[in-house]
C-alpha cells in the first residue's frame, strides 16, 4: 500500500522549523529544562498526533465516512482515546451504530464527568447482530453491573447536567438571563429558515426548552 503524503505549507515548515531550534537549543544550554519542560511536551504530542492518526483512519470506515471529520478531530485528546478505539472496533467487527448518536453521547460522558467508565475492551463483550449499538450498551458493558449503570444513568439525567449541556452548546455563560440572551442569539444564526443546520437547532431547542422547564418549576417550589 503506497504511503499517504502529507504536504506541509510554509506557515506550518516555519513553525516546525521554529520549534526543532528551540528543543535543539534548550537541549545544548539548558538540559534540566529540557527533562523538566520540552520532554513532557514532547511526549503529549506524540501522543496526540497518533491519536489523530486514528481518527484519520476511523473517518474512513463505514459510515464514519459521512461525518463531519472536524468534530471528530475535537476529540483529538487522552482522554478519547479509549472511545476513538471503540468505535474503530465497532467497525472492524462490522456491528450496526450510529456515529452521530455515539459522539454525542461520548461528549455529554465527557461533560458530566464519566469518561473514565469506558475501558479499551469494552467491545469484545458486543455480539455481532442485527441491533445498532447504542450509547447505552456501551455504559452498559463498561460499568458491568446493573447497580453502577443505574448510578451513571442518574448522574447523566441530573438538572445539573442538563445545564452544563445547555451551557456548552451555547458557548458557556454565566446568569440564568445570559443563558436567554444567547438562546436568542442562537436563534438568530441558527435558525433552519436562515439556512442552519436543522439537527443541530432541534438538539439545542429540545434541551433549552427542557432547561426552561426544569428552572420554572424551581423558581415555584
Amino acid at each position: 500500500m503506497a504511503q499517504r503524503k502529507t504536504i506541509m505549507s510554509e506557515e506550518d515548515r516555519f513553525a516546525f522549523d521554529t520549534a526543532c531550534e528551540l528543543i535543539e537549543k534548550v537541549l545544548r544550554t539548558s538540559p534540566e529544562h529540557f527533562r523538566s519542560y520540552v520532554a513532557p511536551w514532547a511526549k503529549r504530542l506524540e501522543k496526540e498526533c497518533k491519536l489523530r492518526e486514528k481518527i484519520l483512519k476511523l473517518s474512513g470506515m463505514g459510515n464514519w465516512c459521512l461525518f463531519n471529520q472536524s468534530v471528530l478531530l475535537e476529540l483529538a485528546t487522552e482522554q478519547s482515546e479509549p472511545f476513538i478505539d471503540l468505535c474503530i472496533q465497532l467497525c472492524k467487527r462490522g456491528l450496526s451504530h450510529s456515529p452521530v448518536s455515539l459522539v454525542k453521547w461520548w461528549k455529554r460522558m465527557i461533560a458530566c464527568g464519566q469518561a473514565s467508565t469506558i475501558t479499551y475492551f469494552t467491545w469484545l463483550t458486543f455480539k455481532p447482530g442485527s441491533s445498532c449499538v447504542t450509547g447505552n450498551d456501551i455504559l452498559y458493558n463498561c460499568t458491568r453491573t446493573r447497580q453502577m449503570f443505574d448510578a451513571v444513568l442518574v448522574t447523566l439525567d441530573s438538572d445539573q447536567v442538563l445545564d452544563h449541556h445547555l451551557r456548552e452548546l451555547l458557548g458557556g455563560l454565566g446568569s440564568n438571563s445570559d443563558v436567554h440572551k444567547a438562546w436568542k442569539k442562537f436563534c438568530m444564526e441558527n435558525h433552519p429558515d436562515k439556512g442552519g443546520d436543522p439537527e443541530k437547532f432541534l438538539e439545542v431547542k429540545v434541551c433549552y426548552d427542557e432547561w426552561c422547564a426544569i428552572n420554572s418549576n424551581s423558581n415555584k417550589g
